[in-house]
């Protein structure tokens, strides 16, 4: 078995990946450096296990950037202060063995989706959430799979994975996705309300198939986007962008549920 550990930096995650590198001492770490090739990460040599040490922040992180090696399986390791993906702690880190070894389920590994937020030229991942905000009112039109939905004035757009849907969506009173169930959600907030504007108002559950295209009417407005809480810079012009869902490559460990 061959595996890498990524580490918050910080005292407590670097001592609990010493600490794993003893109790993995028998099988091969992986200290190749990886290049991404598109949304592929190319890899030097085979890599079976990638555990990631900190909280949800550093999990979501290097779960984005890993998302595409085929066959690899993600463990989340709690060494930070939040860890909803994060399923060891220091407490039965030896228990890591079991899931190397095949003792645990295959069950337990799942591939997810990532939303997928594309402009003209790049597309960015997001494993909870994205968001675009206007400084004043965002104004644009909304298609979903190339069909005119509505259009839309109002603070902003908010789009959640499953996984992200207890995240910001649950703060902003969206609905709250079982893992079981296939959707993802966009979220109006404060659309507006007139005579001559219908916007849908409530949170809508999407199928995962469902692309999203969104078309402003107005480009002077200034707008902020972001992905899973950091500002990303997305080529906002008169093609709009796309919001969708992809499937992941790789696999996380998340013995909560049953099924993907």
């Amino acid at each position: 078995m061959v595996y890498k550990i990524i580490a918050a930096n910080y005292p407590q995650a670097i001592a609990l990946s010493d600490q794993l590198r003893t109790i993995l001492s028998d099988h091969t770490e992986h200290t190749n450096q990886y290049h991404h090739d598109d949304t592929v990460i190319v890899q030097q040599t085979p890599l079976d296990y990638l555990f990631i040490i900190g909280g949800d922040g550093t999990f979501i992180q290097y779960v984005r950037e890993y998302a595409f090696v085929p066959n690899l399986k993600i463990i989340g390791i709690n060494g930070g202060n939040v860890g909803f993906f994060t399923s060891y702690h220091a407490h039965n880190l030896v228990n890591i063995l079991a899931i190397i070894d095949d003792e645990k389920p295959v069950e337990c590994y799942k591939q997810f989706h990532l939303l997928a937020i594309s402009d003209q030229t790049n597309t960015w991942y997001g494993f909870n959430d994205f968001v675009m905000f206007a400084v004043t009112v965002l104004d644009v039109e909304i298609y979903c799979d190339q069909h005119h939905l509505e259009h839309y004035r109002g603070s902003g757009l908010l789009f959640s994975t499953k996984y992200g849907s207890t995240g910001y969506n649950k703060s902003a009173k969206g609905p709250i996705i079982f893992p079981q169930i296939q959707a993802w959600i966009m979220h109006e907030l404060f659309a507006q309300q007139t005579a001559k504007i219908h916007s849908l108002y409530n949170p809508l559950l999407l199928p995962n198939e469902a692309i999203i295209t969104i078309v402003p009417k107005t480009l002077w407005k200034p707008i902020k986007f972001s992905v899973d809480g950091q500002v990303i810079n997305l080529d906002w012009n008169q093609n709009g962008i796309s919001v969708g869902l992809k499937q992941s490559l790789a696999l996380i460990y998340l013995p909560c549920t049953t099924t993907q």
